[in-house]
């Protein structure tokens, strides 16, 4: 939403759309011919790579957002030749002067001082000693990276066009070719790989593990269920992968990228069990297991309506559709919700927590990892 904004107001500034701009000001004189801000979901672009991801069956299926309203803060087609012609001018400086991209390297401060890794749309940090300037972004289909040395004058550009390609770590491991004899220190928070041996449990053993958990700090739902003699775990409709245990109460998770190490591992609770998520050596929050609300068609009609945020000027309505609520903004139509615990509801937008007046349904607050608390009203 934030890079959005910034589009509407180079709008208001210059008079041309994001679009317009961008291609006057940034692409023309760069040579960027193959490059624009795609601003018309009907316009053709020449040998465009489609996007791919992973259904619930784990077969591939074209993955695909249009990007026409979410201009700024994505929509970007570019080639690895105009990218380059990008990359040279943070060098060259032929069109965009030092004073450009001094602005675009200053890190934020906080209130306290503390210096923050994020610029101007750009991350200023270290890998293994040298300086770099990151920034990475996804949509459904496609996932991209960019990781600078500029003090080496490299450059590592990866573009995928898989849901399930995560560019970064890819990246990262080009650098790792290259620059090995530019490197002075070890990447922090790291550890080797776990000689680790696969052991059998019984599926009774496994079954005490089987329920759904819930994360307070990232407000989000997991399950874990038994297939075939095997645990899986769940994270959404296309997101499952098979826990195979090493001890116990520890459990390596399969089928993701080769450069993850991830793994889950249960404790016992006073009323359940929990478990922490381990990825390439860092413990997350725990999630906590919960017995689901099941919620009655009758049950559900207490949350139907329309709810309003002064905050961001939208009406939020929810109609039942089946046996489920489909989540409306200012009419159009969205997802369906999943009620997790009590007035409780997640989707793959964000989740709502819904409040009661004299037993009766008034408001709720969306919660997302970068929204916390925004209310709604309701009014009819």
């Amino acid at each position: 939403s934030g890079y959005w904004l910034l589009g509407q107001i180079v709008q208001k500034v210059s008079g041309l759309s994001l679009a317009e701009f961008a291609q006057q000001e940034i692409f023309e004189p760069l040579g960027m011919s193959n490059t624009h801000f795609h601003d018309d979901y009907a316009r053709i672009i020449n040998k465009r790579a489609t996007g791919y991801g992973l259904n619930s069956s784990g077969a591939y299926v074209i993955d695909f957002r249009s990007t026409q309203e979410n201009v700024g803060a994505a929509g970007v087609y570019t080639t690895v030749e105009d990218i380059k012609k990008w990359d040279d001018e943070f060098y060259d400086q032929k069109v965009l002067n030092d004073s450009f991209w001094k602005l675009m390297t200053t890190q934020g401060i906080l209130n306290n001082g503390e210096m923050l890794e994020y610029a101007s749309g750009l991350k200023i940090k270290e890998y293994k000693g040298l300086k770099t300037i990151v920034h990475g972004g996804r949509l459904p289909g496609y996932w991209s990276d960019i990781i600078r040395f500029p003090e080496q004058k490299f450059t590592v550009v990866v573009f995928t066009n898989r849901s399930d390609a995560v560019a970064a770590p890819l990246g990262y491991q080009i650098a790792d070719i290259f620059l090995k004899d530019k490197f002075i220190a070890k990447v922090e928070k790291t550890e080797p790989k776990r000689d680790i041996k696969f052991i059998t449990l019984s599926n009774k053993a496994l079954e005490k593990y089987v329920a759904s958990y819930w994360n307070e700090e990232e407000k989000e739902s997991r399950k874990v269920f038994l297939k075939n003699d095997t645990l899986m775990f769940q994270r959404g409709p296309r997101n499952i992968n098979p826990l195979v245990p090493i001890a116990k109460n520890e459990f390596k998770v399969l089928d993701i990228p080769p450069f993850f190490e991830v793994y889950v591992t249960f404790e016992k609770t006073e009323k359940s069990y929990q478990f922490k998520i381990t990825v390439n050596g860092d413990k997350g929050a725990p999630y906590i297991g919960y017995a689901p609300v099941v919620y009655s068609t009758k049950d559900l009609q207490s949350f139907l309506g329309k709810y309003y945020s002064k905050e961001v000027d939208a009406y939020y309505e929810f109609k039942m559709e089946g046996d489920n609520i489909r989540f409306y903004i200012n009419g159009r139509e969205t997802v369906q919700l999943r009620h997790v615990r009590d007035e409780l509801f997640t989707s793959p937008m964000c989740d709502f927590q819904f409040k009661k007046t004299n037993d009766k349904i008034d408001e709720f607050t969306v919660e997302t990892p970068r929204v916390k608390g925004l209310r709604f009203m309701r009014v009819q």
